[in-house]
């Protein structure tokens, strides 16, 4: 950085030139209003100078024109703004040195986005400035958002600046739940003037980032709330998952509730939705080993608002790892979204062939494993088609597990005719299905399991009813006369005589 000025005398037209030249002593020569000429995007000398760190310049230019320097551009841009957004920190320091009162209306001015001159210095990185101006202004500053309602502590969050945080939170705790607001043009021919909220915290910023350190530092010691989630109904882990970042997607769920894998947005999304849409295998691993291996199948058949299970998401972003991590644990390829679309459809329509040929393989392989555990007798009741697997089978909507009970007859019985309307089926996996006579039934009882709703449990859906099998004992029973009765009686009395003798 050049201080010194060039002593020509009079060589230089406008005040602009001089700057630029590094000409003060031109400068020296100018009147007032030649030092507050403006430029066609209404800046003046002293923003050109505070851009350039001209530290010589700036202070002649504050004493000879003092005006400039609360002069703002059509860009909303006063000097300070413009030496702080190129990171010239003796220029802003120089332009800050007077008055509190006045310099703290000049550090809260904001250009046409709402940045200030400390979220400049924030995103721009430069910590010696964003700490001297967070020491000089404090809380007044540092809690001026911009105009999506952002504080430099979410720019600071999204840059992993843990040295800013941890300064910062000390003015204020509530900073770090303090959410953004973005505006989006929802339809342009129809709502021009729709607004949608974000609500994202400082932490949102950070995990997305990637900053773990961060995260750690607002939730453990700035007090962020780790429960909160977006106006979207985005969670931390939502964000962690989409993100891809497995090391916090294990942070969080090692620190809240059991069920919060489960949470959903509102577009009815779940965590393992996110992380099959952003591909990772590595926080899919996570998420899945926190369920037990009995309930994996159930909450792979889970669908977001678009009828999309997490198989669904994997084919919509071509993730071919992360489809055969999910087949692996139980995904069902046949299931269809609301389009009317399975996987492998997508895969398709994506002109991903690798992963349409896996998805072909897993739901040849189902196929095959249905049909030889498939009765050789198909009913044509309703009622018996219940056992029958569908994609709807979790669904808490659909109780589709049968209401009566099943019956257990000889292999030898004489098969009826499947017209008859009160024979069920009892299948088992080492024999062939047989047809009961209606006369032999040996009827057995359902008795019903359900899972409440627990948020500490996590169990958010109810499970069916499960088979057992009562035994009448009819066969295994023995039924005796008057004259076996009297024997065993006088058994027992002579069983007592010797007892008593050998005792005496």
């Amino acid at each position: 950085m050049q201080h010194a000025f060039s002593s020509s005398n009079s060589c230089c037209s406008s005040a602009f030139k001089a700057v630029r030249s590094n000409h003060v002593q031109c400068l020296t020569q100018m009147n007032k209003e030649d030092l507050e000429e403006r430029d066609i995007s209404g800046q003046t000398p002293l923003h050109v100078a505070a851009k350039l760190g001209l530290l010589q310049a700036i202070d002649l230019l504050q004493h000879e024109a003092p005006a400039t320097q609360d002069a703002v551009s059509i860009f909303g841009e006063n000097p300070a703004l413009v030496a702080a957004g190129e990171g010239q920190t003796l220029s802003v320091q120089l332009l800050f040195n007077g008055n509190s009162k006045h310099t703290l209306a000049r550090a809260q001015q904001r250009d046409i986005n709402g940045t200030t001159v400390l979220m400049a210095a924030v995103a721009r990185g430069n910590n010696d400035l964003a700490l001297w101006l967070l020491k000089r202004f404090g809380k007044k500053l540092a809690m001026l958002p911009n105009n999506f309602r952002m504080l430099p502590l979410h720019v600071a969050a999204a840059k992993g600046n843990t040295e800013f945080i941890r300064n910062a939170i000390k003015y204020d705790r509530q900073m770090v739940n303090f959410r953004d607001q973005f505006g989006n043009v929802c339809n342009r021919r129809f709502f021009l003037d729709d607004f949608i909220k974000t609500g994202c915290t400082p932490v949102f910023y950070a995990i997305q980032g990637g900053c773990f350190n961060c995260v750690r530092l607002l939730v453990e010691k700035g007090d962020a709330d780790i429960c909160t989630v977006s106006d979207k109904g985005q969670s931390l882990l939502h964000v962690a998952c989409l993100a891809g970042h497995a090391h916090i997607v294990r942070w969080i769920v090692n620190r809240s509730a059991a069920n919060v894998i489960l949470w959903t947005t509102k577009d009815n999304a779940n965590a393992i939705h996110c992380a099959s849409y952003s591909g990772s295998v590595a926080a899919l691993y996570i998420l899945l080993h926190t369920i037990p291996h009995k309930r994996r199948r159930q909450i792979l058949a889970l669908r977001d608002s678009r009828g999309n299970t997490a198989l669904h998401l994997t084919a919509i972003n071509n993730h071919t790892d992360a489809a055969q991590y999910l087949l692996e644990n139980g995904a069902e390829p046949l299931l269809l979204n609301n389009g009317g679309q399975t996987a492998e459809a997508i895969a398709y329509v994506r002109k991903n062939y690798q992963l349409a040929k896996l998805l072909s393989y897993w739901k040849e392989r189902k196929q095959k494993k249905t049909n030889i555990w498939s009765p050789s007798l198909v009913a044509t009741n309703a009622e018996l088609m219940n056992y029958i697997y569908t994609p709807n089978y979790w669904s808490t909507a659909s109780h589709i597990m049968p209401n009566s009970s099943t019956c257990i007859a000889p292999m030898n019985t004489v098969t009826p005719s499947l017209s008859l309307q009160n024979n069920a089926l009892k299948y088992s996996p080492k024999e062939n299905f047989t047809s009961c006579n209606p006369v032999e039934v040996i009827e057995s009882e359902l008795r019903p399991i359900t899972y409440v709703a627990s948020d500490e449990g996590g169990r958010i859906y109810e499970d069916q009813s499960i088979q057992t099998d009562r035994d009448s004992l009819l066969t295994a029973t023995k039924v005796l006369d008057e004259d076996e009765w009297r024997e065993s009686l006088a058994a027992v009395a002579q069983i007592d005589k010797v007892l008593q003798e050998i005792d005496a």
